[in-house]
């Protein structure tokens, strides 16, 4: 079976998108990240109030005023700053030399043995014990080669039948292999 579509900036973001809700890699990016942020101002006027020799009412003051001006805030907002740190990253890279093939024009063709991807400077096969999962979301299939690398179907640039019938295909044959 053989599919030609086109993958643009917003469908790798919407991978990205998915990967955050779904990965326990980017989950736990994001919860040490607000670990990181919040306790960053707390060690630090903790420390200089130690080093300073402050008397012990007064250090307290502080860092109380440090934790509910800083540290809490940095530990509300953090996931939002992830978010869009990870979406310029992700427009940075799919910009990059590097990162030609990623948006434009694919074409997958899937056999029992491989899953290959042709792009205008990729041609990529991979045997299917290669593939480490298949996530279909009601917009997208994301077949993935690792934990968060995948590669983007968007429904949208297919014919609603021949986005199901390659779904139901992919399946299929990657539970063959994995099964």
């Amino acid at each position: 079976m053989q599919i030609d579509f086109e993958v643009n900036l917003d469908d790798y973001l919407s991978l990205n998108q998915h990967l955050l809700k779904t990965s326990p890699l980017m989950k736990a990016g994001i919860r040490k990240g607000r670990a990181w942020w919040a306790a960053g101002p707390f060690v630090g006027v903790t420390l200089l109030a130690i080093i300073n020799k402050m008397p012990f009412e007064k250090a307290i003051i502080i860092v109380g005023i440090v934790i509910a001006v800083c540290s809490l805030p940095a530990f509300f907002l953090f996931p939002l700053y992830f978010k869009m740190q990870n979406r310029k990253f992700i427009k940075k890279t799919c910009e990059s030399e590097k990162s030609k093939g990623v948006l434009g024009r694919h074409v997958i063709t899937i056999t029992n043995d491989h899953f290959n991807e042709k792009t205008e400077y990729n041609d990529t096969s991979i045997p299917w014990k290669g593939i480490d999962r298949i996530e279909t979301t009601p917009d997208y299939t994301f077949i993935f080669t690792n934990e968060v690398t995948a590669y983007v179907v968007p429904r949208k640039s297919l014919a609603a039948e021949n986005y199901s019938n390659f779904t139901q295909e992919i399946h299929k044959i990657y539970n063959k292999n994995h099964g």
